[in-house]
């Protein structure tokens, strides 16, 4: 009892006599610019710098893009404040182009539709048009979507995140509005745009299309684009004089949306016998051209021991050699994945064995998965356009860059660690992508804002502080089911 009374009262002489109170933290120092112009701070380019997240321009979005970030962190130690106005999107969910055939669609969420399931799907808000822009001038002229060679054309306007804010619509074009501007700082993002329509159609557009018709599944021709951004790059420089940070393009491959649906699913022994009679027919017209065949076509196999209870999904593949029936028609040309090939995140649904059987009565568009050719063919066309936005680099020293090949590789391939948080190069609740598999979502537009600040200040002189990462929400997640 006495040792007991004796182990508090030390208890509370301590708690009175050695109190501690923590410093207070020392304040940031104040903005030293260096050698950089934070005068009229503009950034020029697509989807990625607009602050297209979830496959919509919307506030939350937008107010997160890499230059907003950027100028919060400029501003956040600065004696006068640096002005950077967006065109204001005032849309809470924003408009969907890839979701809104039928109706207008807005951002996308991510969800589970089945308890056991460890696969997300996503889904979409209602949407809304955007509306015209009436504010202040603008220091923010991405356009979500755009092309290089469409910096230079009036026809941007037919682009409605463009025609809200064009001053002339159909007249005046965007490198115009930015000389306009007369930028001090530009942020210049090239290049993704021009790429990703290809990429995100499965390849099914045209490598080397008419550069006066492109579709939008179509790859910007390699000519096209160096012809474009040589024109871009000497208005800039000629006309300006902007210190201009230039990014690259990273594999857009390991991106979520090529990667993130496995070509495998698992099956049961009576679905796999109901799949297995609706190819009988197929299989036997298949079994008899092989018989004499020089290139023999696969069959399509729901029973099997590797792996066991799994089925491989079934797409059409126009690559497949033609074989002609009896009646003068041609058999489809279906096969089922393989390993290295994924299904790509603009399924309307997930592949199921069940239901209306997508991926297995109803085989998969080309446009909807990817080959380990596509992945080659990809890489090789980002290979040759960052060569370009090499080349234009050496020839004037206004112009640094961003190496965001390199960048995004390190991410996806070393990790990413802020403050001893773990973030995952996925779109899961904590990675860095949105939930359209494209695009950084709101924490992974400031990891990337920081490394434009590092650039700044190591190439400026300046000391603008990062943007704290962990602050930075990430997607948002809803579970589909009782």
């Amino acid at each position: 009892m006495y040792n007991s009374k004796l182990f508090i009262s030390a208890l509370v002489y301590l708690s009175i006599s050695c109190s501690y109170e923590l410093p207070e933290p020392l304040p940031p120092s104040i903005l030293d610019a260096g050698t950089a112009d934070f005068g009229r701070i503009a950034v020029l380019g697509g989807s990625q710098s607009a602050g297209f997240m979830d496959g919509a321009l919307y506030m939350e979005g937008q107010s997160h893009s890499v230059g907003a970030i950027l100028v919060n962190q400029i501003n956040q130690t600065s004696p006068e404040s640096v002005v950077f106005q967006q065109p204001g999107i005032n849309s809470l969910n924003g408009y969907n182009p890839a979701a809104s055939a039928v109706d207008t669609r807005g951002k996308y969420f991510i969800k589970f539709i089945d308890p056991g399931s460890s696969q997300p799907f996503k889904d979409t808000h209602s949407g809304e048009m955007p509306e015209l822009y009436t504010g202040p001038a603008i220091s923010n002229f991405s356009v979500p979507n755009l092309r290089s060679n469409q910096v230079m054309n009036p026809a941007l306007s037919a682009n409605p995140y463009y025609n809200r804010f064009a001053s002339i619509p159909g007249t005046s074009t965007l490198i115009d509005e930015l000389l306009e501007y007369n930028p001090t700082l530009l942020f210049l993002e090239m290049g993704w745009d021009d790429i990703l329509p290809y990429a995100v159609n499965g390849l099914t557009g045209d490598e080397n299309g008419d550069p006066d018709q492109l579709g939008p599944a179509d790859l910007t021709p390699v000519e096209l684009f160096r012809s474009s951004l040589e024109q871009i790059m000497e208005d800039l420089i000629t006309k300006t004089d902007a210190q201009i940070i230039i990014t690259n393009i990273p594999d857009v491959t390991a991106f979520p949306f090529f990667n993130s649906i496995s070509p495998i699913a698992p099956i049961n022994v009576n679905e796999a016998g109901l799949l297995q009679a609706f190819y009988r027919d197929y299989n036997l017209q298949v079994t008899r051209y092989n018989a004499t065949a020089e290139t023999p076509r696969p069959v399509i196999q729901f029973f099997s021991d590797d792996p066991p209870n799994l089925w491989k999904v079934v797409v059409e593949d126009p690559t497949l050699p033609e074989i002609l029936l009896d009646d003068g028609s041609l058999l489809p040309k279906y096969r089922q994945m393989e390993d290295g090939e994924y299904v790509l995140w603009s399924v309307p649904q997930l592949p199921t064995a069940k239901g209306d059987g997508f991926g297995t009565f109803s085989p998969l568009h080309k446009s909807l998965f990817f080959t380990e050719q596509d992945i080659v063919k990809i890489q090789e066309s980002i290979q040759e356009f960052n060569e370009i936005i090499s080349e234009l680099i050496v020839t004037n020293n206004r112009v640094h860059l961003l190496d965001c090949q390199q960048i995004f590789s390190r991410w996806a391939t070393e990790g990413i660690a802020t403050d001893g948080v773990i973030h995952s190069y996925d779109f899961a609740r904590t990675g860095i992508f949105s939930a359209d598999g494209l695009t950084l979502n709101r924490r992974g537009s400031a990891l990337m804002s920081n490394q434009v600040i590092d650039l700044i200040n190591n190439i400026y002189g300046s000391n603008i502080q990062h943007a704290d990462v962990n602050d930075f929400r990430g997607n948002e997640f809803v579970n589909d089911f009782d």
